[in-house]
């Protein structure tokens, strides 16, 4: 395996990983914040300073949440794919010798 090799597939495990993270972290902050308002415990003790950074963390989480299933679900991940075909191709064809 070439060096270029070692880089893409150390990018995609990093990737996954960091969609797994954010997954997980979307998944617990949403159940943390259901029980919290279905249970109503501690919520009149939050002062509104901390009400607001974790209305902020929450925001931020859905924002990643969103943009990773756009990227795996969407356009990009197909175009990814097809730039990386179109590269394998285009490296096959150049290595090719040409009858004559």
């Amino acid at each position: 395996m070439n060096n270029q090799g070692i880089t893409k597939r150390t990018k995609q495990i990093f990737m996954y990983c960091l969609a797994i993270v954010v997954v997980v972290g979307f998944a617990a902050l949403s159940g943390i914040t259901i029980w919290l308002v279905f249970t109503g415990q501690g919520v009149e003790d939050l002062s509104q300073n901390m009400v607001l950074l974790i209305g902020g963390l929450f925001g931020t989480w859905q924002s990643a949440f969103i943009m990773l299933m756009s990227f795996f679900f969407g356009s990009s991940q197909g175009s990814a794919d097809k730039t990386e075909i179109m590269a394998d191709g285009n490296s096959k064809a150049l290595n090719t010798p040409v009858a004559q």
